[in-house]
């Protein structure tokens, strides 16, 4: 399937605008233009021009950049290269341009699914009467239907109770059972590792991100700087290859200096004004080979639903083999709201959508078996609250019921603030003189965890690196926990205090 008028019209818009070629909210590729060959080599063309800097595209700089190819100048002449150019250039409207890229794209994305073996017939006779989320859910939902139907990875299994315990025993002790490791030591000893599907609440802008990318971080990258020791070191709570879901356009360019800054421990304020002393660029040129060996995969989806999330984080346990999913974050889009009141046809509240969500969440961690990492905004009843509760959650306090382990990041209080400085006076607590308390993560809930909910454990984050470290942990009340201290969870399951 192929617009000629709509591709006609938005080649001319790229020769009047180049720079809309790179522009990341409009990406394009050759593939767009492959059912005319003359149009994908003049695209491919302003393409290259568009990130050499050019303002303006001209028949010339199109020849002179295929010089050598003789078989593209051929082409180019055989189709009038330059009237081509002076005509579209004169027809196409600019200020149309959205609406040519969308057409162009639907006609991309139903040859996909018609390669794939989907009946496509429906949209290719009425493409203007569907959005390309529209057209992808539709083909989405069927598949899921059919893993659903066919209760693909969750096979009925039945076993005699205590036939293997032994085993199973002498398993536990060469290998105790935890998942992959947090940054923070005291969530490992609550949570027992990531494991389920974890919740992180947060205020709004308060480095609900930045902490899930660092135990992301924690979980694949093989090697990372080590400020004590002065040089990088084995990350030996690395299990494998990881993969984080973004679904926030603001934070895209944000994720790799993020990464580079954990790995090398350099501020990623540096990185991003290439300032660097000592030997802190070759920190960075090192951290960034060592994020390229980790496998760690990155899939933006702003336009997400339900199935895309689904469909995403199995396909990358099936095909590369990922040990952790990141979801960042769990929020009402428009998107998920249309796919759940097709299936349903009734229209659906926010605090149902956001349920639903977490709740398809858990159903492909089960699935893949995997722990998933999540997170969703506080709606701000937690400032009224001494110790905050699920009812702080954003859009459906029966989220936490679909959750493994569920805990609220905040700012600490004037309490909590008064505590942590008493503490620095306790020489046996090892907290230096310099050392601050920015967040306290208050724990809502554990599954079989065999401390209290209300434990709340004082940190300090390095919003410029994404790295955690913990203080101390202590009641809701501020008295300390009984039992509880900070584990250092290895790759092969074993257990450091």
């Amino acid at each position: 399937m192929y617009d000629f008028t709509a591709a006609r019209l938005l080649l001319g818009c790229l020769i009047q605008r180049p720079n809309l070629s790179v522009d990341d909210k409009y990406p394009l590729n050759k593939k767009d233009f492959s059912e005319q060959l003359f149009h994908m080599r003049l695209y491919q063309a302003i393409h290259a021009l568009a990130q050499r800097g050019a303002n303006s595209i001209s028949a010339m700089e199109c020849y002179n950049l295929c010089k050598g190819n003789q078989a593209v100048k051929e082409l180019f002449d055989s189709n009038n290269l330059s009237a081509f150019i002076e005509t579209v250039s004169k027809v196409a409207d600019v200020n149309n341009f959205a609406l040519y890229y969308s057409t162009v794209r639907k006609c991309s994305l139903i040859n996909a699914f018609k390669e794939a073996g989907f009946d496509t017939a429906k949209f290719e006779q009425d493409i203007n009467g569907y959005t390309e989320e529209e057209i992808s859910s539709h083909f989405l939902s069927q598949a899921e239907k059919i893993s659903r139907e066919f209760k693909c990875g969750a096979e009925r299994e039945e076993y005699l109770a205590g036939a293997d315990f032994i085993a199973t025993k002498n398993k536990f002790k060469e290998s105790p059972d935890y998942g992959p490791s947090f940054q923070s030591p005291y969530l490992n000893n609550i949570y027992r590792g990531q494991s389920g599907l974890i919740l992180r609440a947060g205020k709004s802008g308060f480095g609900k991100s930045v902490q899930s990318m660092g135990d992301v971080c924690k979980c694949c990258c093989r090697e990372y700087w080590d400020d004590e020791l002065k040089q990088f070191v084995p990350n030996k709570s690395a299990v494998g290859p990881a993969l984080f879901i973004n679904t926030e356009m603001d934070l895209r360019k944000e994720l790799d200096p993020l990464i580079i800054a954990w790995i090398s421990g350099v501020s990623r304020g540096k990185i991003k004004d290439g300032y660097y002393r000592g030997d802190e660029e070759e920190r960075v040129e090192r951290a960034a080979q060592i994020l390229l060996d980790s496998k760690l995969y990155i899939v933006d989806d702003p336009c997400f639903t339900t199935t895309s999330i689904v469909s995403t984080i199995k396909e990358y346990k099936n095909i590369h083999g990922i040990k952790l999913a990141c979801f960042d974050y769990i929020q009402n889009n428009g998107f998920v709201a249309s796919e759940i009141a097709g299936e349903t046809k009734i229209p659906q509240r926010e605090d149902m959508v956001l349920l639903a969500l977490t709740d398809r969440l858990k159903q492909v961690q089960r699935m893949c078996d995997i722990p998933v990492l999540t997170s969703v905004q506080t709606n701000g009843m937690e400032d009224t609250m001494k110790y905050p509760t699920e009812a702080c959650l954003a859009g459906s306090k029966g989220q936490i019921r679909k959750t493994d382990a569920t805990m609220v990041i905040l700012p600490p209080k004037q309490d909590e603030i008064d505590l942590f400085n008493m503490a620095k006076e306790n020489t046996n607590l090892g907290i230096g003189e310099n050392a601050v308390c920015n967040t306290v993560t208050h724990i809502l809930k554990g599954r079989n965890s065999k401390f209290p909910r209300h434990v709340k454990i004082y940190q300090q984050v390095d919003y410029g690196t994404g790295r955690t470290h913990d203080w101390f942990a202590t009641d809701k009340d501020g008295n300390q926990v009984s039992g509880l201290h900070g584990l250092l969870i290895e790759c092969d399951g074993r257990k450091q205090i």
